[in-house]
């Protein structure tokens, strides 16, 4: 039996002599192995083999997601009624799922890759690790923005370092040194917490400031920042590392706003690098701030790489509107001095 056969099977508890909780758990369960072992094997998956897969998964699904509606409607006699609540637990699972099989399916019929099998794999198995969130600007191609960059360690790792799944499918591209950006942040922060090769990371960019509440799983229903571009998220994302392989399980001052990339030379230590366009960064930040008014939490400090970007960014604060407190703008070029000291 294929495996496309045998997701036919668990999306059609009709074929199955279970009743509907049984074939709830068989379709849930069954169909997260059925995708480990697509990932697994998806180097020697044929083009047609992988349409095949998902053209049945996305068909059961429906299926499932017409009779779940119907038992709500029209339940059937002498047989269970779903509640609203049940119904839309249902769904929100079905959503779940069918993002899961368009994010790990879809790219393999273009290009298998190792790298990206096992990013998948991690993120389907739930592999245990710690996440914290920082707010970026400028990292999309609009410069003006302000967004969040949620970074994550994860223990028992070789050092590898994978963009997010879901971003990768759903979102745009990145460029060429956006990538490099944050290979390089990810080794500082290595190097910076001495914690060599121990752990793998991984970054998601979402669409919007860092909210309040935001932590570990910040707003991960967000949609990813459309064609991520430039350096100017490598300060940021180094700083949330050093923190999160430090043993810390959140960055704290959620206010700061690191405005800089990472750069070594040669064999020497690395060191925070300056980066254009800080006048829209900076407006972007005062547009954040303005519209919290005075109930925050606000953007309150600005670490820039160079005198340079820190006179761009003192100019651009003052055309900005006095809301009772001061922007503070760092001038910082040791990218160890982002994390914690200890």
């Amino acid at each position: 039996m294929t495996k496309a056969d045998r997701l036919a099977q668990l999306l059609r508890p009709d074929t199955l002599h279970l009743n509907r909780d049984d074939a709830w758990r068989e379709l849930t369960a069954g169909f997260t192995e059925c995708l480990h072992a697509f990932v697994a094997d998806a180097r020697r998956m044929s083009r047609d083999e992988a349409d095949r897969y998902l053209a049945v998964y996305e068909e059961g699904i429906q299926w499932w997601r017409t009779d779940v509606v119907g038992q709500l409607h029209f339940p059937k006699e002498g047989g269970s009624t779903l509640s609203r609540a049940q119904v839309e637990r249902q769904l929100a699972t079905l959503d779940h799922l069918v993002r899961i099989a368009r994010v790990t399916v879809r790219p393999f019929r273009e290009v298998p890759d190792e790298e990206w099998a096992l990013a998948c794999r991690d993120w389907l198995e739930g592999r245990a690790g710690w996440s914290a969130s920082v707010a970026v600007a400028g990292v999309g191609r609009d410069q003006g923005r302000v967004d969040t960059l949620r970074a994550d360690v994860m223990p028992a790792g070789v050092g590898r370092l994978s963009r997010h799944p879901v971003d990768a499918a759903e979102g745009s591209p990145t460029d060429a040194l956006f990538e490099e950006s944050m290979r390089i942040a990810w080794q500082a922060a290595q190097e910076a917490s001495e914690q060599r090769a121990a752990y793998d990371a991984r970054y998601r960019l979402l669409e919007g400031p860092l909210a309040e509440h935001d932590a570990g799983e910040a707003a991960t229903n967000r949609a990813p920042v459309p064609s991520p571009t430039g350096a100017s998220a490598a300060g940021a994302a180094a700083r949330a590392w050093c923190y999160l392989l430090r043993g810390r399980k959140a960055v704290p001052d959620p206010g700061v706003v690191v405005m800089a990339g990472i750069a070594r030379d040669g064999d020497g230590p690395f060191e925070l690098t300056e980066v254009e366009h800080i006048d829209r960064k900076v407006a972007a930040v005062a547009e954040v701030n303005r519209a919290r008014a005075r109930e925050g939490p606000w953007l309150d400090t600005i670490v820039v790489a160079s005198e340079r970007n820190g006179r761009q960014a003192e100019e651009a604060l003052k055309g900005s509107p006095d809301l009772g407190y001061r922007v503070r703008v760092v001038v910082e070029h040791d990218p160890r001095r982002l994390g914690p000291t200890a």
